[in-house]
């Protein structure tokens, strides 16, 4: 009888098993000491890659489904589309994307009520996430409406600030920078 068939399956050639692990792990032996390190790192690289494509995955079909509401209302607006229109739609992409989920007529009427909800300049005028996020910041900060996010937008505010040398941050106090000019308290006359 073959020596190596008749030791126990985790033992044969470079099986070691682990106790209490019932199955076969990589032994280290032979390998550099700093292996297990690298192991760790690579794991984490490909982890956070996967969360990265997982995330960017996520924005493009949320992106998707702004559009594909934005239009649906845009098309009731222009051309009088109804409910027939849109069941028709919602079957048709069902038909043409069977394996594909979020197409249903309720669905596609929650992208339109997203739409509706969210009449966003954001999605429409910029195609990068880091300038979304700056125009993003700024409109909340300081309470720009919906034109007014539209006209930072078409002068490229954020270019513009950020070739600006000011210490305007530093010398007036968040508080002040969001009310305006202060005429409402009694700064300036």
């Amino acid at each position: 009888m073959n020596e190596e068939r008749s030791k126990p399956e985790g033992q044969r050639s470079g099986h070691i098993q682990e106790p209490g692990s019932g199955g076969p792990a990589a032994g280290l032996a032979g390998l550099p000491a700093d292996y297990p390190q690298f192991l760790a790192e690579i794991k984490a690289r490909i982890a956070a890659a996967r969360t990265r494509a997982v995330l960017a995955v996520n924005s493009e079909l949320i992106r998707l489904y702004w559009e594909i509401g934005h239009e649906i209302l845009e098309r009731e607006q222009r051309a009088g589309w109804g409910a027939r229109v849109i069941n028709r739609l919602s079957a048709d992409l069902r038909r043409e994307f069977p394996g594909m989920t979020g197409l249903s007529l309720r669905n596609l009427r929650y992208m339109r009520a997203f739409a509706r909800a969210w009449p966003v300049t954001l999605l429409d005028k910029l195609d990068d996430s880091a300038g979304r996020l700056w125009y993003a910041g700024q409109a909340v900060e300081n309470g720009w409406s919906r034109n007014v996010l539209q006209a930072q937008i078409a002068t490229d505010l954020r270019g513009r600030q950020g070739n600006a040398l000011t210490s305007f941050d530093q010398a007036v106090p968040a508080e002040d920078r969001r009310r305006g000019d202060g005429r409402d308290r009694g700064i300036l006359h």
